[in-house]
């Protein structure tokens, strides 16, 4: 996107194990540091000086465009030492509130010293927020909540994350156990759900309930799970085994090859105080709209928004695992029904929502800003 817009581009990432400091992909070159994981606690400081350094020393920026919040922590170092830097933070978690994650195994110690990590960054976020001069977020309510509690004076853009990648790629093919277990059901009802679960927190458990009631509904998994045990428990349970099918994380140019075997995407995130829940606009959401699904989805702020706008699939209850349950079992029904309407307005959807068209404003913006 910014190459094409002209700007002169690095990519500055995180250090892994198997991959050189330094490569060139695509002729943009890519210089890899730190790693943001707990048990680097000199991340925090030596390294992130050290690193630092050597960027400035290495390129000239005009510009740091910081895509999470320890990346943000770098772009103020680099301000710091250049205050005329045009600094963005593209805040596309809530981080402020975000869930806290745990393995159904991780010790009390790991506990504590995660939430112990997780407010220290928070703290840090705050601090370095009073140095950006462009905030991206997500979506309206999300960028609200931050202007809040950054009280940024700077503008303000939203940027939903649109998918550009759901497209069949050549050479990559699904495993022929994942093909033939989809062949298997492509002749029942397949709902979809894309991207990693957690007990409670996305509410799978309802589908569950709900494909209960619907002995030909089958639902297809695409992610893996912290809470395999908890979701083994309820399967047994319930004796709905055969109506449930889980493929690992696949490259997510796979996606398209999976959902080809689905008529219906659900999301079905529960209400549960955290307000990146409440307000977010998961990436599964706009997964499913790119390929042209039918939606079942909790009634959330912005997700509403854009069912009510296009029609493109039905709203369940967000505060109660009951109602959702019947809300859920309602929905296929209704869907099932007037399959057509939904389709068409599932394809409307995937044409008005564009990774190009969310950007365009936001280059132009840029263009005026980093060479004024």
């Amino acid at each position: 996107m910014l190459q094409k817009a002209n700007f002169s581009t690095c990519l500055v990432c995180y250090k892994s194990s198997k991959l050189s400091s330094k490569d060139i992909f695509d002729k943009i070159p890519i210089h890899r540091f730190i790693s943001p994981e707990i048990e680097n606690v000199k991340s925090f400081f030596s390294i992130r000086k050290k690193e630092v350094n050597r960027l400035i020393k290495t390129y000239s920026f005009k510009a740091v465009w910081c895509n999470d919040h320890t990346m943000l922590d770098i772009g103020r170092r680099i301000k710091k030492k250049n205050k005329d830097i045009f600094l963005i933070y593209d805040s596309h978690e809530f981080f402020q509130d975000y869930q806290l994650e745990f393995s159904d195994n991780d010790s009390l110690f790991v506990k504590i010293k995660s939430k112990m990590w997780i407010f220290l960054q928070r703290k840090i976020e705050r601090k370095n927020s009073k140095n950006i001069d462009l905030l991206i977020s997500i979506n309206d309510s999300i960028a609200n909540e931050l202007k809040k509690i950054f009280k940024v004076i700077c503008p303000v853009f939203s940027i939903k994350n649109i998918p550009d990648h759901l497209m069949v790629h050549e050479g990559l093919e699904l495993s022929q156990e994942i093909v033939s277990n989809l062949e298997e059901n492509k002749k029942n009802l397949n709902l979809l759900y894309i991207g990693n679960y957690i007990k409670k927190l996305n509410g799978l458990e309802t589908v569950f309930y709900a494909i209960k009631e619907k002995p030909k509904v089958r639902l297809v998994i695409l992610g893996t799970t912290k809470s395999q045990k908890h979701f083994e428990k309820i399967i047994a349970k319930l004796n709905i085994k055969d109506q449930v099918l889980v493929i690992n994380r696949q490259p997510i140019e796979l996606i398209p090859s999976v959902a080809k075997y689905c008529q219906i995407a659900v999301i079905p995130t529960l209400e549960c105080g955290i307000l990146q829940n409440y307000l977010s606009l998961p990436n599964k959401f706009f997964d499913s709209i790119k390929l042209s699904l039918p939606i079942i989805c909790s009634n959330l702020p912005e997700q509403k928004k854009i069912i009510e706008k296009f029609n493109n699939g039905v709203l369940t209850n967000p505060y109660s695992e009951e109602k959702a349950t019947q809300d859920i079992i309602t929905a296929i029904d209704k869907i099932q029904l007037d399959m057509d309407k939904y389709n068409s307005a599932a394809k409307k959807a995937n044409q008005f929502y564009s990774y190009q068209r969310e950007y365009d404003h936001l280059i132009n913006h840029l263009k005026t800003s980093i060479t004024s």
